[in-house]
């Protein structure tokens, strides 16, 4: 049926435990992440980014927060990409 066989074992335990309850579809976000970025150096990151207006690079060496998570938090934030200077 194309269904592997943990994916099997993990229904059968979930009907098991939680009845049909068990078979409906469930969201695939974690409940918690503790490894998240902190508010407060996430703060950091958006007042250097206004003050700086550069990308994630210049952000990296101006912070000390690595390139890839100063692009998730400006993600997360809903921070616009930076417009292209004298490109036109």
């Amino acid at each position: 049926m194309g269904v592997s066989r943990k994916c099997v074992r993990t229904w059968v335990t979930r009907f098991a435990v939680q009845g049909e309850a068990g078979l409906l579809d469930r969201s695939s976000r974690p409940r918690s992440s503790p490894t998240r970025t902190p508010v407060h150096v996430e703060e950091q990151v958006i007042q250097a980014r206004q003050r700086l207006r550069c990308g994630p690079d210049g952000l990296c060496a101006a912070t000390g927060v690595p390139a890839r998570t100063i692009s998730r938090v400006l993600a997360r934030r809903g921070q616009p990409k930076l417009a292209l200077r004298g490109s036109w």
